[in-house]
């Protein structure tokens, strides 16, 4: 049986410090490194060569999972050595996370084709209809209660076009942190309260939703697939997802409903309630009528404080959702919101750390600078509102190509993209699938020497340490309709096309970080062998600048 080390780190679930030690030490040899090089190589200080003799010798105890992991992309070791000396540490690889991948799929599916959520035909209520002030529900009354209470928001949003949220002051219409209480709803329940937040989304309200992302990795994608839920019935709503950045306070009320201006309901459990089950207790709030009323029960203003807290305090950003940018009918807004997007992944491209990426087509960042703003100028002439911007997108631009090369050789930087994609850029110059940017407006051709100068770009990229897989048109039908991106230990970066809806997703929580990690990692090793062949893939590559040359 496994030996468990007394000085097993935080993280660490099960790990056996001298069999880690043996092995880190046999890896090292392996690539003649002293235990000083191997500090240096990983960029840490001369001291840490004795931390690394001490662990080799089984003394040191398990190092953090941040530290193992650059001790082992210095030893330049394979995804199986990795994955044994990770698992001898007691650091899990995460393959089980993506389990419910599928789901995600499917979901980013229907964010790229919006449809209303009608399976039940739920209509909006009036206030009429809600429960009176300062009841306390029991068992299932409390669904019964958040049902109706979606219900009427959505009538009253729609009839009062947003005066109910104007009136509290508050910048949203309707406030949620179940702390997953609606995953113990039943499956008639779940639908209705399904049905009942579609009815509130479609009417254009705003809604902050926050989740407790917990410990489970497969729990966190079955919230991410809520919230796609969410943006497949509306993606144009204001629609802001949040986790918990902190355990919620126990000693502070997290488990609420609140429509602020209009009612909330406050949960809690009785002692009778099951293990793991959902609230069967629920305070009753709603606003009141007049000055008096409002000085002898300030309940809901209670109510509305305390999701403010939950809200600025202590909870972050699940998502960022944007619009896809510069197209021609949008406005200043919409050109802010692009660049936001670019001013956040130039700023997560710097950090020092593993780079994949799942697109059909070759990344943006293999076109040289001067070239893709010549291009960028020409292609766009006339449009103001991208040219007005184009200097700022174009200095975040390079910021990222400049991080993505001074990292090539030292992090893994992966891509997977298709030869289809490839073989219309040689033969029709259409850089639809390279960059929307040089595409432009009217999906102009790129001339001969544009698509050359990218793809002996991609070849000097590889022979500096860039990854490539390519994908026949058999294999590609594996690939979702978006492409995705993920920068290790930061961010993961998601792209929904379709005609009706172009959407770029940030999500940010270390947990999703590392199931899309996890998939990657999956997906690479199914692939066959002569897709990710490095040679092979270069050799494809110098087939198509000679097509070229004789195409040109």
């Amino acid at each position: 049986m496994m030996h468990v080390v007394a000085k097993t780190h935080m993280g660490a679930t099960k790990g056996n410090a001298q069999e880690l030690g043996r092995a880190l030490a046999r890896a090292r040899a392996e690539r003649d490194l002293t235990q000083r090089g191997l500090a240096a190589k990983a960029g840490l200080s001369p001291k840490s060569a004795g931390s690394i003799s001490r662990l080799e010798k089984g003394f040191g105890g398990i190092p953090h999972r941040s530290t193992l992991e650059r001790y082992l992309r210095a030893l330049e070791l394979d995804d199986n050595r990795r994955r044994e000396l990770l698992s001898l540490a007691g650091y899990a690889e995460d393959v089980a996370t993506t389990a419910n991948w599928d789901a995600v799929v499917r979901l980013l599916a229907e964010c790229a084709n919006p449809h209303p959520l009608k399976h039940l035909d739920l209509e909006a209520l009036g206030p009429e209809a809600l429960f009176e002030h300062g009841h306390l529900l029991e068992r299932f009354q409390v669904a019964e209660a958040a049902v109706t209470l979606l219900r009427v928001a959505a009538g009253f949003r729609s009839k009062t076009d947003g005066a109910v949220a104007r009136s509290s002051g508050l910048p949203y219409a309707l406030g949620i942190s179940l702390l997953g209480a609606d995953d113990h709803f039943d499956e008639d329940l779940a639908a209705r309260w399904e049905s009942g937040l579609a009815l509130v989304l479609q009417t254009g309200a705003r809604v902050v939703e926050v989740f407790d992302l917990g410990s489970d990795d497969t729990y966190a994608v079955d919230f991410v697939t809520k919230v796609l839920r969410r943006l497949a019935i509306a993606p144009e709503v204001d629609y802001q997802a949040r986790y918990f950045s902190t355990d919620p306070s126990r000693r502070s009320p997290a488990n609420l409903l609140v429509a602020p201006g209009l009612a909330g309901l406050l949960f809690g459990a009785s002692r009778d309630a099951d293990v793991g089950s959902g609230p069967d207790l629920a305070l009753t709030l709603r606003a009141p009528a007049g000055r008096q009323e409002e000085l002898d029960r300030p309940g809901l203003s209670f109510l509305e404080g305390q999701f403010e807290r939950i809200r600025r305090r202590e909870s972050k950003r699940l998502l960022r959702v944007f619009s896809w940018p510069w197209k021609v009918e949008f406005g200043q807004d919409q050109a802010q919101k692009a660049l936001e997007w670019e001013a956040d992944v130039a700023y997560d491209e710097e950090s020092e750390a593993d780079h994949f990426q799942v697109k059909r087509g070759l990344t943006r960042l293999l076109v040289p600078q001067d070239i893709w703003l010549r291009r960028v100028q020409e292609a766009w002439q006339g449009h103001v509102e991208v040219l007005d911007h184009l200097d700022r997108y174009a200095a975040y631009r390079k910021q990222r190509q400049r991080a993505f090369m001074s990292q090539l050789g030292r992090f893994h930087h992966r891509s997977v993209a298709t030869k289809a994609a490839i073989e219309a850029l040689v033969d029709h110059g259409d850089a639809t699938r390279l960059d929307d940017m040089l595409a432009g407006p009217d999906r102009t051709p790129l001339p001969p020497d544009v698509v050359r100068r990218v793809l002996e770009s991609l070849l000097e990229h590889m022979r500096n340490g860039y990854e490539l897989a390519l994908l026949d048109r058999t294999e590609a039908r594996q690939l979702p309709i978006f492409e995705w991106a993920v920068k290790d230990r930061r961010a993961v970066y998601l792209e929904v096309h379709s005609n009706k809806s172009q959407l770029r997703i940030i999500l940010q929580p270390d947990a999703l970080v590392r199931i899309f990690r996890a998939y990657f990692n999956d997906f690479w090793q199914r692939l066959p062998l002569a897709a990710k062949n490095q040679r092979l893939v270069q050799q494809y590559i110098r087939d198509q600048l000679t097509r070229l040359t004789g195409t040109a």
